[in-house]
């Protein structure tokens, strides 16, 4: 059968691109890929935490682009259910709103006057999540009255209703359909939470009336959780079209480094366009949290790869050790270094986590031959001891983890006995790590032949 949806193919290839999905996500928590750099996790989600592993973020990325494809899959197979099992199981009060969304979807693939008419009478004697899931489906299924039903309902009382009524308004991704999620966005009265929706459906339509709809929200006296949502969906847009507004935002003195920290971070997923803007203000924003939101955005946008020597020269001359951790974690997405000089740096650092960060991005370096003689010699003589006392002692157990991941990206003989002391002589949980990674190690050093 041929979807009609984003994501169409014939029926088989689609089957098999979900199992190949699967298969990805299972290889990347089965097989820790320790020697690849990951994608740092945001500083402003919590500045005391470290960021995920590469298997983390994949698995994650993964484990949604499966379950994108197999709710689409679902929604359109209409030989998943005979239609009185999916028409009962949806009107079921007591199905769980994530089947209930599901069947929902069905119905609207349907799209027959049978479906709309069970949508329509879940809207009128449904559970909250009932109606919700019919709202929903009404904007997927294209029915000819979804844009006056949906209107009526973004005045339901139920929150849930009306975020639903807010994703069918997006679903049909019509400009009228567009102007009433705007209104909806623009109300003071409306609740923090359905405005903040709104702003996000926004960001995802991805058209010209959605963008101008977010820059126009973006000029309003709005709440900072609003704004911030506004600003987010705005990193979803190219930086050409978005540029004056994250550049007012952050020169504004009113606002402060949180909101701008977040502003910024929305710019890891537009184009490569968004780049010198993240390098300058990880130079000179005057808030360290801004600065490296900005260092964690540059590495983490899709485009990077290229800016090393950027980021190398950042890291000598930034003062704060929270903004050089997101700019060695930066770099280690990069296809270079960074220079010696951003090496050497690496050296010197005393605050434990950017130690450890520094660690982890010179052992890359290693591994990839990017490495000067003389750091190479500084890693074992400096980094090899250090990184054994984190690993075995009792301190913070991310950046234990981080210590063991930095002798197995090394791929050296004297980083792999290291591990095998930890392997021997840590608690349970780091010492299985260890010898997990050291069990790869041949695969990591015969990958540099």
């Amino acid at each position: 059968m041929q979807g009609n949806g984003p994501f169409s193919f014939l029926l088989p290839p689609r089957l098999a691109f979900i199992a190949l999905a699967a298969v990805a996500a299972w290889v990347v928590l089965g097989h820790w890929n320790a020697g690849a750099p990951q994608a740092p996790a945001s500083p402003s989600a919590d500045a005391h935490r470290w960021s995920s592993e590469l298997a983390d973020e994949l698995s994650r990325a993964t484990g949604d682009l499966v379950s994108r494809y197999l709710e689409q899959f679902l929604a359109e197979d209409e030989a998943a259910s005979t239609d009185p099992e999916l028409i009962g199981r949806f009107l079921d009060p007591q199905a769980s709103a994530r089947q209930q969304r599901l069947d929902g979807w069905q119905l609207a693939a349907r799209g027959d006057d049978e479906a709309h008419a069970v949508l329509l009478q879940a809207l009128r004697t449904g559970t909250p999540a009932q109606r919700a899931a019919a709202a929903e489906a009404l904007g997927r299924g294209r029915f000819a009255d979804a844009l006056a039903v949906l209107r009526e309902m973004l005045a339901d009382t139920d929150p849930s209703v009306v975020k639903g009524a807010l994703s069918g308004l997006a679903g049909l991704r019509t400009d009228a359909a567009t102007r009433l999620l705007e209104q909806v966005l623009a109300d003071p009265s409306a609740a923090p939470e359905i405005r903040i929706r709104s702003a996000a459906l926004l960001g995802e339509i991805g058209s010209a009336a959605a963008l101008q709809a977010l820059k126009s929200a973006a000029a309003l006296s709005l709440d900072e959780d609003t704004l911030a949502a506004v600003m987010d969906g705005l990193g979803n847009y190219r930086f050409h079209d978005t540029a004056g507004v994250f550049r007012n935002l952050l020169a504004d003195p009113a606002r402060d480094a949180r909101l701008k920290a977040e502003a910024t971070e929305a710019l890891a997923r537009s184009d490569q366009a968004a780049l010198p803007f993240l390098l300058e203000t990880a130079a000179v924003a005057a808030d360290p949290e801004v600065r490296a939101s900005a260092a964690w955005a540059a590495g983490a946008n899709a485009h990077t790869g290229r800016i090393g020597p950027e980021l190398g020269r950042l890291l000598v001359h930034e003062s704060d050790s929270e903004v050089r951790r997101r700019l060695y974690e930066s770099l280690m997405l990069q296809q270079d270094s960074g220079g010696t000089a951003a090496l050497q740096q690496a050296f010197g650092e005393t605050e434990p986590a950017a130690r450890i960060a520094g660690a982890n991005a010179v052992a890359l370096a290693i591994r990839r031959d990017l490495a000067d003689a003389a750091s190479i010699a500084r890693f074992h003589g400096e980094h090899l001891p250090d990184l054994m006392t984190t690993a075995l002692g009792g301190g913070d157990r991310n950046l234990r983890y981080r210590a063991v991941f930095a002798l197995v990206r090394a791929g050296t003989d004297e980083a792999a006995a290291v591990l095998g002391s930890i392997a021997a002589h840590g608690d349970r949980e780091i010492a299985a790590l260890a010898a997990r990674g050291l069990s790869q190690y041949s695969h990591f050093q015969d990958s540099n032949r």
